[in-house]
Formats: C-alpha cells, structure tokens, sequence
C-alpha cells in the first residue's frame, strides 16, 4: 500500500501494526528499488504487508462447490422471487417452487435488498470497471513474486485504486475501488465498458506505473453492495431473528468467507457467535446500529 497524505497515510499504518499485521514501511525509493514496476511519484511512504497473498478464487470456488455437491441440495438456475418472513417455517417463493426452512441465511449481493427491503437504506451497490492490462516489458515481471497485490491509498486513507499480478487469466488486475456514488442496477449491464472509466484507468496507469501500456487485454464489471461506512451487516433480520443476513460486504467479502461464514452459521444456529473478533465489535455489524455509529447513508 501506499499514500500521497503524509497524516492519514500514518493513521492507515498505525491501526494496521496495532492488530498485528507483520508489515514493513519503507520510503517511496526503496519501495521503487524492489517494484521497480511503480514509479511512487508523490507518495509519502509505502507499507509492504509481508503476510499478502492471493487467492486463486475460481479455483477456490470450484472447490467449495464440489465439496458442497456431495454433501448438500444445489439448486442451480433458480431464482429466489420472495421470503416470506411471516411464515413458519419459513417460505422462499422461487422460480422452481417454494421452498421451506426453519434458518435462512441470505447472502444475496446487489440484489439483497430486493429480497430483504429492511436493508434498503443501509446498502447501495456499485458498478467496478475492471480492468486487464498487457505492460511493456518481460511477462515475467508482472507474475506473483516479482509483481505485488497492492493498493493506492487516496487523501482519506481509502484505498483508491488496487491491482493483482498476471494470475490465471492474460493482464495484470487493475480497478478503482468505488464505495459510493449512485445505486447501480446489478441486472442492467451496459454493452460496452464506460470510456470515462477506461480513460481514467488509463490515466492512473501513466502515472503510476513505470513501464507503457501495451494494450488493455480485456474488461469486466463487478458490483460492491457498500454500507455507508463499509462496515458488513452480519445480523438476524428484525422481523425475523430465523433469517441471517451476510450483506454490504463493500468489495471485500470474498477474503473474508471463512470467518463471515461461520459467524453468520453461528448466528443461525444459535442466535450468536462468540468468535471474539465479531463479538467485540458487535454492534458494528448490525442491520440497525445503535446512535452515533455512523450511517452516511
């Protein structure tokens, strides 16, 4: 990661050292020394988190599916329409027929708000251009170990833009991290790529980046369902403390599976989860947090 505000680059560092991230802070040319692939122009400092890694996630998805088809029901193209939260048990309305179950955990990304308007004014979701970008230069020095996962931290100490090494797939990783703005359709692609999105990528990656572009490989959308402050919502429904929401995950649920994973288990099964790390913080991840906690939305 690193910064352009000397002040909240800081206060990034301090709170990542103080949970007992193993990182190493060294000054923009030392960083340009071991990644001679970035320039750091105007950077204040770098921080090498030396416990990064990446997920293969296709791999990873391609797994837990595997091990979920022998062990459970999969019901694939099927499209859940409608919870009924007053019923008992509780009744799904899907497009193959109802379903019933007396514990519903709902993780249903951009479109969790449809199925559960209780969270409405808590989420919006964002559209990501995802770039996949060819640089001049050996292929060699943009794969994991010569090239790193890293982030761009902006005045606020929100990481701005972030990127992945060639892994699996043609191109390095490169996006901006939108956490607000308008509340996109999920269901309303557009045909092409936006070009002011393209041109800003664009424009970042000359900045940022030592060597040319070579070409843009290829692109894609995603969506971030963002909470105002980009904390989860880990939580029993109000209505309804059989149904476990999983939602707002802000760009960064897929990471946290395993532990998201079982807390909401936990949640459903027994109505709390003593992990400590979740039961700290517990207010923090509810549906409707208590005053002052901060909703910007």
């Amino acid at each position: 990661f690193y910064g352009f505000s000397e002040g909240k680059y800081s206060d990034y560092a301090e709170a990542v050292k103080r949970v007992g991230v193993d990182v190493l802070e060294v000054s923009p040319e030392a960083a340009r020394s071991r990644y001679p692939q970035f320039t750091f122009k105007g950077a204040s400092a770098v921080l090498i988190d030396r416990t990064g890694g990446l997920v293969a996630a296709r791999d990873t998805i391609a797994g837990l599916s595997d091990y979920l088809r022998r062990r459970c029901l999969i019901r694939e193209q099927t499209r859940v329409e409608e919870i009924d939260l007053t019923s008992d048990p509780i009744c799904l309305r899907t497009t193959a027929g109802d379903l019933r179950a007396e514990r519903v955990i709902v993780t249903a990304g951009p479109w969790v708000s449809r199925l559960l308007p209780a969270t409405a004014s808590r989420v919006r979701v964002a559209r990501q251009t995802v770039g996949y970008v060819e640089l001049e230069g050996d292929a060699a020095n943009y794969t994991p170990g010569s090239f790193p996962v890293w982030g761009c931290l902006g005045e606020q100490a929100a990481i701005v833009y972030y990127g992945l090494p060639q892994f699996g797939r043609p191109g390095i990783k490169v996006a901006r991290h939108i956490v607000s703005g308008p509340d996109d359709d999920p269901d309303n692609l557009p045909d092409s790529p936006d070009p002011d999105a393209i041109k800003d990528l664009r424009r970042f990656l000359a900045g940022h980046f030592a060597p040319s572009v070579r070409r843009i490989v290829d692109t894609e959308f995603c969506h971030y369902t963002n909470t105002g402050n980009e904390d989860f919502i880990l939580d029993q429904h109000p209505e309804n403390d059989r149904i476990v929401i999983g939602a707002g995950f802000s760009g960064h649920g897929f990471k946290f599976g395993p532990v998201t994973g079982r807390i909401l288990a936990d949640l459903a099964l027994t109505g709390r989860c003593d992990l400590p790390e979740f039961a700290d913080a517990r207010e923090r991840f509810r549906l409707r947090p208590h005053p002052g906690s901060g909703q910007p939305f």
